[in-house]
């Protein structure tokens, strides 16, 4: 039926006077309309055709026309981004224009305008106007009035016999009109775009319509505050509304036409629609209440869905910039034994780690529906690395899998135990008791973790080393105190961390400048005589030219990715025996360096892309510990895979 109307008005056009503009001669509030036009000899490709109300308008060939008082606009070619030449003749087709009426209901007249740009902005120029036409809400004729005679005789008597039975039907009564909002479905999928529809009684101009989580307190004649979404009766979200008086309609919430920032879609759960009123601009008053509704749980994962955890951690770093090393120490802790969610913070090398896990707590509550625990504290490793490079090369740390399974699910059968054997429960801050390597831990076995627990190379386990360039040590987590960390710049993640092991002058620099021409690292004892629960430790002190002889430190674990620790050159206790480089003043021998794994530190010394590029490669292999990553779980071109557990 629009087809063949729209058909008939083109038809009527092509007929047409020239100089002019053509409408119906009535339109239905929610219908489209088609405008016709000719402007033969006259026309630019600036021109444009718009839909006003009667009252705002002057007369053809004058100036005045508002600029932001039309409902509706395009081109004289019926597009919005512009014409490729004049268009001298129409018609343009407005799709639901979404008119509104009188104030109290009654049918409203408005005009369609052919203008022109000047390229100066408002008073635009009237080239022609149509004559005015009507919106009303039924465009039907009205049912013809038939006037009944009486018959040439009058009836002499009544019916034979009076009606024994009532009729088997009941008199045909007028069914209700609902009123207040409902959503059209009881559920929508994830990112669906959400319809309701709505009946209000003494509708104003200025109403609303707003989504809230279904634990907001909303009770009729109370009053909200901000929506998570929202659209004015007419469905638009424009600065200032101009619906008019909807009294009913139904409005489309999406990720579209808003004027300021909504973050759709909105999360997996239950929702209410709310009507409000624009009484002021800090609170508003509820019309109406729908019932609750439902947002289900994605069966898949996205890239954009991604995107709105990761806006959420960016923002929780910058506020706190320390959260970004703290954010990987955790999901190193987390992932070792399997990435599952949950550490057991009784375990005196997770200390600080109540931190990040009460930082992150806010995040994994409100995105519960979309991702577990243990995927979001494995998206805040990578982006707690991210935030923190410098300008210049940067990657993206991008987080392409999910799926991870949190530990109370993972052991639910068998229960979670800590390093005693003792039954502990699984929670985030009780998990399963796993080998975390201490800080005195020779060459050799640093490297055969690494390949055991991760799968990691030699060359990769050099590259995760490199996340000591950020963040430092507290004496009350680890018993080794470090107040600028293992450098001065302790929140910039680039490859300083080398350049502080590795000497010489370029990669290709010899073995002996690579080895002695390093910074001298001085070995010192730390007494923990304080802290009871701490043993006395051995470290490294350093103090890097050119910083007012402040000094960063090393830990064993840290020279044995360079230099050979072992048996025959660190103590039990982890004292070594042996020196960093080799100095006049130093009788003790130069401890050996470790082949392979200190030419890869000499690459990320002296190219800071290689290691970074190498570092966010290692990281996301790290966070995917416990898992297999298949192409039958990736979707082509989705960018993120379904991980599945393989312990």
């Amino acid at each position: 039926m629009q087809f063949l109307f729209l058909l008939l008005v083109i038809s009527l056009f092509a007929f047409a006077k020239a100089d002019y503009v053509t409408t119906p001669a009535c339109v239905e509030v929610d219908s489209d309309i088609v405008v016709g036009f000719e402007n033969v000899g006259n026309a630019q490709d600036n021109d444009w055709v718009a839909l006003y109300p009667a009252d705002a308008i002057g007369e053809d060939g004058a100036p005045g026309i508002p600029a932001l008082r039309t409902l509706n606009w395009v081109y004289s070619c019926g597009s919005r981004s512009g014409c490729d030449e004049p268009s001298e003749t129409g018609p343009v087709l407005f799709q639901h224009p979404q008119f509104w009426l009188n104030d109290d209901g009654s049918d409203k007249n408005w005009v369609a305008v052919l203008a022109r740009w000047t390229g100066t902005g408002p008073p635009y120029t009237i080239i022609h106007k149509s004559a005015p036409f009507r919106v009303s809400v039924d465009c039907s004729p009205p049912a013809e009035v038939t006037t009944s005679h009486p018959t040439d005789n009058p009836t002499h008597s009544p019916t034979d016999q009076p009606t024994d039975q009532p009729t088997d039907q009941p008199t045909n009564k007028p069914t209700p009109q609902l009123l207040g909002a409902v959503a059209t479905k009881s559920e929508f999928g994830f990112k669906e775009e959400i319809e309701i529809s709505y009946n209000v009684e003494n509708a104003r101009a200025g109403d609303w319509i707003g989504l809230y989580d279904e634990n907001f307190s909303l009770e009729i004649g109370e009053r909200a505050g901000d929506a998570l979404f929202w659209v004015w009766s007419c469905g638009n979200t424009d600065s200032a509304p101009n619906c008019g008086t909807r009294s009913a309609g139904t409005v489309t919430l999406n990720g579209d036409r808003h004027d300021w920032e909504m973050k759709w879609p909105p999360l997996p759960g239950n929702y209410k629609a709310v009507i409000l009123r624009d009484s002021s601009r800090s609170s508003w008053e509820i019309v109406d209440v729908s019932p609750v509704f439902k947002v289900a749980s994605p069966t898949e994962i996205d890239a954009e869905s991604l995107s709105l955890v990761r806006r959420d951690l960016e923002t929780l770093i910058t506020n706190n910039i320390t959260l970004g090393a703290k954010f990987l120490r955790l999901g190193f802790h987390d992932c070792t034994g399997g990435c599952d969610g949950c550490v057991d913070l009784d375990e005196i090398k997770n200390r600080g780690l109540e931190s990040p896990i009460a930082a992150l707590t806010p995040l994994v509550d409100k995105y519960n529906a979309l991702l577990s625990r243990a995927d979001i504290w494995a998206m805040a490793t990578l982006v707690g690395a991210d935030v923190q490079q410098p300008s210049g090369f940067r990657v993206d740390f991008r987080f392409d899998s999910w799926g991870r399974r949190n530990c109370e699910d993972i052991y639910k059968d068998v229960g979670c135990f800590n390093a005693d054997g003792e039954e502990v429960g699984c929670s985030e801050d009780r998990g399963p008791a796993h080998f975390i390597p201490g800080i005195d831990i020779h060459t050799h076995d640093l490297f055969e973790f690494f390949s055991d627990e991760f799968q990691f190379s030699q060359r990769e386990g050099v590259a995760i080393m490199g996340a000591h360039t950020v963040g430092q040590l507290a004496r009350e987590n680890s018993g080794v105190g470090g107040p600028h960390g293992w450098l001065l710049e302790n929140r910039r993640l680039d490859n300083e961390y080398y350049i502080e092991l590795v000497g010489g002058t370029s990669v290709n620099s010899p073995l002996n400048d690579l080895i002695n021409d390093a910074p001298n690292w001085v070995r010192h004892f730390e007494s923990n005589s304080d802290l009871p629960d701490f043993d006395d430790h051995h470290i490294w002190l350093g103090t890097p030219e050119g910083n007012d002889g402040r000094l960063i430190i090393m830990l064993n674990v840290d020279i044995a990715i360079v230099r050979d620790l072992n048996d025959s050159n660190m103590e039990p206790g982890g004292e070594v025996t042996c020196a960093f480089v080799e100095r006049d003043f130093i009788d003790d021998p130069v401890c050996p360096h470790v082949p392979g794994a200190l030419e890869h530190a000499a690459r990320y010394r002296f190219n800071n892309r290689e290691w970074l590029l190498d570092f966010d490669a290692t990281l996301r292999k790290m966070v995917r510990n416990g898992y297999d990553m298949t192409s039958n779980s990736c979707k082509v071109g989705n960018g993120v895979c379904q991980l599945r557990w393989n312990r």
